[in-house]
């Protein structure tokens, strides 16, 4: 006997979600096997993931999802010219091997455009599901983590194939810097902090069940027993960034009785925080040590200042025309030198200037720019959501973009491509909010109402009167 009302199918994934989310599994677990299955594997999982990179873009643009005369696709193609047109004169004029030239390409604008187009390909079902992979990786991770941070420097789920047991980093002498599934300490903070906006994100992306909430309170804890056993001070200081961000976001644009429960969600993080110093006293004091020494070793101020602008020496080595692009990155001194070295600078806005020279400059400005425009953008979906997340995941953004070591460094050159598809996505999709829904302006019909229509009322088809 057939039901009278047949229960809704399940929301299916399209190709673009299926693609971005085998990018993201490739980035996050390709360390593992390159540190404890072969070290050979390198560059066949490189050239994977960049392959379904392109392709993603591909079938994003085929489809149609990326319009030409959307602004955003504007400005992408118009910089790539820029670039392309410039990496062709540098190569030209310094004679540098063509391959740096494809390799700096690929660092340049590969990812930028995988985010972007990966963003617009994606329903929200994909966007949800994105999400949990993610959070479901960086809660699994989680035991690891632990087990690497309690287990000796030279224990075989600290150490790596090819690399000794003098080569691995540790917070202090006998204490490691856990790298998760990563075969890089910067692998795993990074992880970190791409998980953060994602886990805030993630209670508006779909409904609230008891799997959602249980999701996100694991994620949550996880970022924090993450944040303490990284040995990381980037790690520890962003995830305080963000999370007095994401409180007071939640009081500042909640309503009702939402305030409340953003007080309460704070209580609750100052609980959590107690719990986990309370269950790993030594990574505290290993954390102390470590930033006393830092603090003996370097000048605060001075650290900040390179991060965000570069060393100071580098100033002194730029010229108009740059050194190349691509000639930093690691995968240019694997190719060149036989193994992964930055070759120009650490950090990466001397990378930009010095590979890039006065398209360098340009590049740093179009960042500001891009970054100071989807920052009103992220204001405005909070202000209409009642919720913090897109404000929160733009400020991830806003750190990672000119920080983050994308065009030198392979897999955080990937994760900053998924981070620029997550923010996007927010953008795309605001959080499902359980506010009060604010009235119509006097005067301008409700959405989906025609003048002379009954709000409620859908208009008949015409189709069901014929016989």
């Amino acid at each position: 006997m057939r039901t009278r009302h047949a229960a809704a199918p399940a929301p299916r994934m399209s190709r673009t979600g299926w693609l971005f989310i085998a990018v993201m599994l490739v980035v996050l677990l390709e360390g593992a096997l390159r540190k404890w299955v072969s070290p050979s594997l390198t560059m066949p999982l490189v050239a994977l993931r960049d392959a379904l990179a392109l392709y993603t873009i591909w079938y994003t643009a085929r489809l149609g999802l990326m319009p030409v005369k959307a602004l955003p696709t504007r400005l992408l193609t118009a910089w790539s010219c820029v670039v392309i047109a410039w990496g062709l004169w540098q190569t030209l004029w310094l004679q540098t091997p063509p391959l740096v030239l494809a390799v700096g390409l690929r660092f340049w604008l590969l990812y930028f455009w995988f985010g972007y187009a990966a963003a617009m390909g994606m329903t929200r079902e994909d966007y949800r599901r994105a999400a949990l992979v993610l959070l479901y990786v960086l809660i699994a991770s989680t035991p690891l983590i632990v087990l690497q941070h309690n287990s000796p420097p030279g224990a075989f789920i600290n150490t790596q194939l090819d690399t000794e047991e003098a080569d691995i980093f540790v917070v202090i002498l006998g204490v490691v810097r856990p790298t998760g599934t990563f075969s890089f300490t910067l692998g795993y903070t990074t992880l970190l902090a791409l998980a953060f906006p994602v886990a805030v994100l993630w209670p508006g992306i779909g409904p609230a069940t008891r799997k959602s909430r249980l999701v996100f309170l694991l994620a949550f804890a996880s970022l924090l027993v993450g944040s303490v056993l990284s040995g990381s001070r980037s790690a520890i200081i962003g995830y305080g960034i963000m999370l007095a961000a994401y409180l007071l976001g939640a009081i500042w644009f909640s309503r009702g009785a939402r305030k409340l429960y953003a007080v309460i969600a704070l209580a609750f993080s100052g609980l959590l925080l107690v719990s986990v110093l309370a269950a790993f006293p030594g990574a505290i004091l290993a954390m102390q040590q470590r930033f006393q020494a830092a603090a003996e070793a370097e000048n605060f101020v001075a650290r900040v200042l390179s991060i965000f602008a570069g060393e100071p020496e580098i100033y002194a080595r730029l010229s108009w025309l740059g050194h190349g692009l691509g000639t930093g990155s690691n995968l240019a001194g694997y190719f060149q030198a036989g193994e992964r070295i930055f070759a120009l600078a650490e950090s990466e806005p001397a990378r930009i200037l010095l590979e890039g020279g006065w398209l360098g400059g340009l590049f740093t400005l179009l960042k500001l720019c891009v970054l100071a425009a989807g920052l009103v953008a992220a204001w405005r979906v909070a202000q209409r959501s009642f919720s913090p997340a897109p404000m929160v995941a733009w400020l991830a953004l806003l750190i990672a973009l000119p920080t983050w070591s994308a065009i030198g460094q392979l897999t955080v050159n990937a994760m900053l491509g998924l981070l620029i598809a997550f923010v996007v996505l927010a953008l795309r999709f605001p959080a499902l909010s359980r506010a009060p829904v604010r009235p119509a302006p006097a005067g301008r019909p409700l959405p989906g109402v025609r003048p002379g229509m009954r709000p409620g009322v859908r208009p008949r088809d015409p189709r069901l009167a014929q016989p």
